[in-house]
C-alpha cells in the first residue's frame, strides 16, 4: 500500500502527457506518481495483467508495442454481448495513444478474425486507429487477411518491424 500522510489523497491526474495514479498534496500539488497508466491521449489505460507468453513474443511486445511486463493496453468497448467483457487488451501504446499489438505469427483462425473484429469496434468507438506490428511481410499477409476478413482494415493498420 502507499503510505499517506494527512491531507494527501490518491488520484488519477495527467503529468506530462501521461495519466498517472499518484499521491496529491492538500494544495493539489502531486508528491509522488505511484503507477503510469499510459498516454493522456489514448483510449485506454495500462492494466495488470497475468499471461504466459513465449521469451520470443514478451521480448517483441516490449521492443515494438512499449509493452510492459506483466500489464495490457485496456481499450473500452460497448461490448454487444452483455455477458463479453467491456474492454479489449493491446500489447501497447505509442506515446501519442495509439493502441499496439505485436504479433510473431499470424493463427489463421476464427479466434484471430474474432479479435480482430472487437479491437476494430473497440477503435471505432474511441474514435482511433490502432497497429498490429508483425515480424515479417509474410505474416503482414496473413495479418492483412485476417484484418479484412473482420473488416477492420478502416481502423487496423499493419506494420512489419523485426
Amino acid at each position: 500500500g502507499t503510505a499517506l500522510q494527512v491531507g494527501q489523497t490518491v488520484v488519477e491526474t495527467e503529468v506530462g502527457g501521461r495519466i498517472v495514479r499518484a499521491v496529491v498534496g492538500a494544495g493539489g500539488k502531486v508528491v509522488r506518481v505511484i503507477d503510469d497508466l499510459g498516454p493522456a491521449s489514448g483510449p485506454g489505460r495500462y492494466v495488470t495483467k497475468t499471461e504466459t507468453k513465449a521469451a520470443e513474443a514478451a521480448a517483441l511486445e516490449e521492443r515494438v508495442a512499449f509493452g510492459r511486463p506483466g500489464e495490457t493496453y485496456r481499450v473500452p468497448y460497448q461490448n454487444p454481448n452483455r455477458r463479453g467483457r467491456p474492454y479489449v487488451d493491446f500489447d501497447g501504446a505509442a506515446p501519442n495513444g495509439m493502441p499496439i499489438d505485436s504479433k510473431v505469427r499470424i493463427v489463421t483462425s476464427p479466434k484471430t478474425v474474432n479479435q480482430a473484429t472487437r479491437q476494430a469496434e473497440a477503435l471505432r468507438q474511441s474514435g482511433q486507429t490502432g497497429v498490429w506490428k508483425v515480424t515479417s511481410y509474410r505474416e503482414a499477409l496473413r495479418a492483412r487477411s485476417m484484418v479484412k476478413r473482420a473488416s477492420a482494415a478502416d481502423v487496423i493498420r499493419i506494420v512489419v518491424e523485426k
